[in-house]
């Protein structure tokens, strides 16, 4: 009885330890989640290989959205060399009225193409523009919901940036 109680004991630690290992990581997902870029070609977010990934879902029917572009451009065009990439994803709408959007806003930043599965891959329910920070393993460090200024782009990226710094010093005086 008690080799039994043992047995059975040993085997269900060593399941839930498998479904520890095997267990699908909610971060893993996001930077595997597939979208499309104009093309057509499957990208992830994985594949841009950057220290942060700044992700902005928009729509091109959505007039907050296309208001925001022209302050991503230029967080992207300041912090290009910085390891820093922002993709647009654009939802809910027509591939050939992304692309003429892309024209009008002039906006040189990877433009993507995402489902409703790569919203709820976000946690997105309704709200667009949504914007998010993600670290190079995936974690949300930021989000945005609603159109959001340069200004305010920008006092976040500093806080992060300076987060970073910190971080840095810290694990370098050890």
């Amino acid at each position: 009885m008690l080799v039994r109680k043992f047995f059975l004991v040993t085997v269900i630690i060593l399941l839930v330890l498998i479904s520890q290992i095997i267990a699908v990581n909610p971060k893993t997902r996001i930077m595997e989640t597939k979208f499309h870029d104009l093309q057509g070609n499957t990208k992830t977010l994985k594949s841009l290989n950057s220290s942060i990934t700044i992700v902005n879902f928009w729509a091109t029917w959505c007039t907050p959205c296309i208001k925001e572009m022209p302050a991503l451009e230029k967080i992207y065009k300041e912090y290009k060399s910085d390891n820093v990439k922002v993709v647009g994803i654009a939802v809910l709408s027509d591939t050939s009225k992304i692309k003429q959007m892309v024209k009008v806003t002039g906006v040189t930043y990877p433009i993507w193409i995402g489902d409703r599965q790569s919203i709820q891959q976000f946690g997105i329910s309704s709200t667009i523009p949504q914007t998010f920070i993600l670290d190079s393993q995936g974690n949300i460090i930021a989000r945005f919901i609603g159109s959001q200024s340069y200004k305010q782009f920008k006092a976040k990226m500093n806080e992060l940036v300076a987060e970073h710094l910190l971080s840095d010093a810290l694990n370098n005086s050890f």
